[in-house]
């Protein structure tokens, strides 16, 4: 009987390792460098995107592109710019295109498309993220240090608009949106929509968002789930002129008009049309010359409202500047502190709880001064009731219905 022979455990290690590697699937998780500033080719970001790289790393200072960048797999993808401008130079296409479901990050780049494009002259995207139709969990979008600007549709589109259950989270860090929703109807800076059972779940610190033809940032659940935010250090400023802009070609377009009036944009925009809540804050930020409501939230269904507003200058608006709207069942709650509301074109802030539910607004060392309409409307307009309290707080006129101001605030 002849002896067996066994392999020393390092040999077997590297036999093991050989044997996985070769049944690794085409397109498994690697890393790229893109060396190429053309459009395509060997080396070129094109290529890493199609090779199924998911940690890529870009190394030339400019690309342009001749059409859309698409990433198609499901892995969570990286991108590391090292500062990269991707420009379209007038593509009036998406730039970057995830389809996939995939988690993404992406950090220190920008994608510019020229944005000289004028009313009704279309245009992409400049990053758009897209969930499957059966995708579950989260779809998670990390952007750091990342400019959009110039661009016809939604500067970043954030898309779960097939149904699906799937949460999408929307985390930004030092991002600009400029410019973006300039060449049709409401095309925002930044559009999420979610019209599933999940849940939108947006973060904002240290990022601007200017000159959207539509809102600067518009976030839109209309199924069941809850839109919760967090922002922080943000400018929301001169956002929502395009129907103003379209007016001067056709002042007639029913997409422009609305009870006989242009229908213009806000700085930030929450839309909430089912059973979900409206939950988080607004800190340290700037809403400024926006062409609508300066920050506008809307819960539609019979969820209830939770806002923070804190160390917020709310600046020139022409609607209101701050808008809080409940429709159904629920009830309402902020809270504002050292929050200066001036120079707008219609009331400072308008509260309203248009169902049976309760309504509660707690005001400390907030100012209203030089607006052409009242310091603050706050209306209880079914059942239920609602309480004010401004402490410390020259609102100047207030206009109450079926709202209370407790008698110690009041003397």
């Amino acid at each position: 009987m002849k002896n067996k022979r066994h392999l020393p455990v390092p040999v077997i290690m590297c036999v093991m390792g050989a044997s996985l590697a070769l049944a690794a699937p085409a397109g498994a998780a690697g890393s790229a460098t893109v060396t190429n500033v053309a459009d395509s080719g060997e080396g070129s970001l094109r290529s890493a995107l199609a090779s199924g790289a998911t940690n890529i790393t870009i190394a030339v200072p400019e690309i342009t592109i001749l059409s859309t960048l698409q990433y198609s797999g499901s892995d969570p993808l990286v991108i590391n710019g090292g500062g990269v401008i991707v420009k379209g130079n007038g593509l009036k296409a998406t730039l970057f295109q995830s389809a996939g479901g995939a988690d993404v990050t992406i950090n220190n780049m920008t994608f510019d498309d020229g944005g000289n494009f004028g009313v009704n002259a279309g245009g992409g995207y400049g990053l758009h993220f897209a969930t499957t139709a059966n995708q579950t969990g989260k779809m998670r979008i990390d952007l750091d240090n990342v400019t959009v600007q110039g661009v016809g549709g939604h500067g970043i589109y954030v898309d779960d608009s097939n149904g699906s259950p799937a949460t999408v989270v929307l985390a930004t860090s030092d991002v600009r949106v400029d410019r973006a929703g300039i060449g049709g109807f409401d095309q925002d800076g930044i559009r999420v929509d979610e019209t599933g059972d999940g849940n939108i779940n947006f973060r904002a610190h240290k990022s601007q968002f200017i000159a959207a033809g539509a809102d600067g940032v518009e976030l839109d659940e209309a199924g069941d789930g809850d839109v919760i935010f967090g922002v922080s250090n943000v400018v929301f400023a001169r956002n929502g002129d395009y129907c103003e802009g379209q007016s001067i070609s056709n002042p007639e377009d029913p997409l422009c008009v609305e009870d006989g009036e242009l229908d213009l944009d806000d700085g930030f925009d929450i839309d909430e049309a089912n059973e979900g809540n409206i939950r988080g804050y607004v800190a340290d930020s700037v809403v400024d010359s926006n062409f609508d409501e300066g920050l506008d939230f809307d819960e539609a269904g019979t969820g209830s409202f939770s806002v923070t507003v804190t160390d917020v200058a709310v600046v020139g608006n022409t609607d209101e500047g701050i808008k809080l709207s409940e429709e159904d069942g629920g009830g309402v709650w902020i809270a504002l502190a050292n929050v200066n509301v001036r120079d707008g074109k219609n009331d400072a802030m308008a509260f309203e709880e248009a169902g049976p539910g309760r309504l509660f607004a707690y005001l400390v060392e907030v100012e209203a001064s030089g607006n052409d309409g009242v310091g603050m409307v706050a209306e209880q307009l079914d059942e239920g009731s609602g309480i004010a309290v401004p402490t410390a707080s020259p609102l100047g006129e207030v206009v109450l219905r079926g709202v209370e101001i407790p008698a110690i605030v009041r003397g």
